[in-house]
């Protein structure tokens, strides 16, 4: 199986297995339950959202994410294709970026736009340890996007 398509199998698992089992709640607690799945397009800024609610609860230690490491691999291959769907992303392996979800390859993305690299594991790493969503990250990059790219959109 390639590994564009390893990716979708496990967003698909995301949406189909992981998320649905978690709480939800009309009053959803951080790190606890999530809201009820918006209706909106699996890369629409409202599921990101969603699923940023639904990684909270599933990884409430940095531990978890070593401990639930397939699991985390389902929210890096969102966050990526994310970036690339919405962001103009092309996906590279920086092997440095990896740790402690993959210990020999690291799911990064960088742009034609910028020099930025953003890295997906270091995202979540960031929401766990700072308590730092990546909602907020990836919209400031898409927006950069939008204006650097204008109306060639």
């Amino acid at each position: 199986m390639s590994d564009l398509r390893r990716c979708h199998v496990q967003i698909d698992a995301l949406f189909d297995e992981t998320l649905p089992a978690l709480p939800v709640s009309e009053r959803f607690i951080v790190g606890e339950s999530v809201p009820p799945r918006p209706a909106a397009g699996r890369h629409s800024s409202d599921m990101l959202e969603w699923v940023e609610c639904g990684a909270f609860a599933v990884f409430p230690t940095a531990d978890a994410l070593v401990d639930k490491a397939d699991i985390a691999d389902r929210f890096v291959c969102y966050l990526t294709e994310y970036l690339v769907r919405n962001a103009d992303a092309l996906r590279l392996n920086v092997p440095g970026n990896g740790p402690p979800v993959y210990p020999e390859i690291g799911p990064s993305v960088c742009y034609d736009y910028t020099s930025a690299v953003d890295n997906p594991v270091d995202m979540l790493l960031s929401m766990v340890e700072h308590g730092d969503g990546f909602a907020d990250e990836i919209a400031d990059r898409i927006e950069e996007y939008r204006d650097v790219k204008g109306d060639a959109l």
